[in-house]
Formats: C-alpha cells, sequence, structure tokens
C-alpha cells in the first residue's frame, strides 16, 4: 500500500508540474484509475505540510442505482415479464409471478400501461370448481387471469436510457426524473477538490519535520529540512488565579 501512495504522490506532482493545476481529483482519479478516495486521502497529507493548496468543489450528476444497474444488463422489468408471456397463448398470472420473481408486479403493471400486455379473465377449469359448503350452495368459481401479448416486438427504452447514463450520456430531464421515481437512476452530489502548488511545493514528499531539533543545529541540516506549519495565533491556557 505505501509503495501505491509514493506512485499516486508521484503522478499527483507530475500533473501539477506540467498543468499548474488539477481542476477536478474526481475527474484525475478516473483518468489515472484510482479510487477517488484515495487522492482524497493523500491530498490531505500533502495539505497538511503545504507542498499542496486545495480548494473545495462539489456538483451534482445523474448516477444510476443498482437497481438500475440491473435493468441496464438485464432488460426493465416490463421488458423482462413481456418476454415471459409465450407468443401464442399467453400465461397465466400465476405462473408469471413465479417465472418473473422480483420484477413481477412492477413489471406486469407498467407493460400493461404500455400497452405491451393485456390481462384478460378465465374461467377455472371444471376440476377446479370448489365443492359445495356445508349449506349446500357452490362457492363462486375462481376466475384466472391470463395475460396475452398484445405486441409483437417492444423498445426497451428504460434499458437504453440506463445504458446510456452508464456511459457518461444523458436523458431528457422529463424521462430522467421518470427514471428517478422508479429509484432506477438519482442524482448524486459529488464533493472533490481543486489541487495547485503550495509555499513549500518544491520541497515536494519531503517528510515534514514537527521542531527544530539540536540535532540539525549541529548538524546544519536544519536549513534543508521541511518544518510543519506552527498555529502562532493559537492561544495558551489561562494561569490559574494567584
Amino acid at each position: 500500500a505505501m509503495a501505491e501512495v509514493e506512485e499516486l504522490s508521484r503522478l499527483l506532482q507530475s500533473a501539477l508540474e506540467t498543468d499548474g493545476q488539477i481542476a477536478d481529483t474526481a475527474d484525475w482519479a478516473e483518468k489515472v484509475g484510482v479510487p477517488h478516495t484515495s487522492v482524497i486521502g493523500l491530498c490531505k497529507s500533502l495539505a497538511s505540510s503545504c507542498f499542496i493548496e486545495t480548494s473545495p468543489l462539489s456538483r451534482t450528476c445523474p448516477a444510476v442505482t443498482e437497481d438500475g444497474k440491473r435493468s441496464a444488463a438485464e432488460g426493465s422489468p416490463e421488458a423482462i415479464v413481456w418476454g415471459l408471456v409465450p407468443k401464442d397463448g399467453g400465461i397465466l398470472s400465476d405462473e408469471l409471478a413465479t417465472a418473473a420473481g422480483a420484477a413481477s408486479k412492477i413489471g406486469l403493471a407498467k407493460a400493461i400501461e404500455k400497452k405491451w400486455l393485456t390481462v384478460v379473465k378465465e374461467a377455472a377449469p371444471d376440476d377446479e370448481q370448489a365443492a359445495p359448503e356445508g349449506d349446500g350452495k357452490k362457492k363462486k368459481k375462481d376466475e384466472k387471469k391470463r395475460v396475452l401479448r398484445a405486441v409483437d416486438a417492444i423498445e426497451d427504452t428504460v434499458q437504453e436510457q440506463l445504458k446510456s447514463l452508464l456511459a457518461g450520456g444523458t436523458v431528457p430531464d422529463d424521462q430522467f426524473a421518470l427514471l428517478q421515481k422508479r429509484k432506477l437512476a438519482s442524482m448524486v452530489t459529488i464533493k472533490s477538490l481543486k489541487v495547485q502548488p503550495g509555499a513549500q511545493f518544491s520541497n515536494f514528499g519531503q517528510k515534514a519535520q514537527a521542531d527544530l531539533t539540536h540535532e540539525m543545529i549541529v548538524k546544519g541540516t536544519w536549513s534543508e529540512a521541511v518544518f510543519k506549519p506552527v498555529n502562532v495565533a493559537a492561544g495558551g491556557g489561562a494561569p490559574p488565579g494567584g
């Protein structure tokens, strides 16, 4: 891990020497292929020794949720449900629910809303009719629901929109609002830093000393040493009253 930090530190120093600044650590972390948290941690450490100066940045951008990522990979719930309905004769709704699992409820509702599927009621087969109850009356026959395809082909725009967002693209605001409502996408706040060389940039990477030692004075190494900044504005504790 230490070697990784040193390598990252070297990349950061090189970027500042070449470009004079890192405009946004979030973008830079992506570019060099390291976790943003690692870059932030390094920047805090380097800034404490004045090798760099940082200023906070904040921006909101669209992101795809875990459910959204699943829909981008496998298709939207409505497309999955439509795909499970046979072209001829359809499928009973309870069989469809079992086959579709978690996608079934929202998927069927959305597929009906988009007019991809229709539901028709049908009487239960005779062998499933209820036996007479104690008072001799027959219970009403259970009605089954059959789900049928209403169209021969579908276009899964939800999946396409999510794929577009994952690839860094955009979708129209009204469409994004619908994805948000379905918890397939969200707006996230990205906090990052702008980085510029600090007062001690020329001594980049040298271990900062907390105090001037007797040894430094004797050996004369104090003139090359880098010292941590001293808070001269700090007040001491109030002396006890006499």
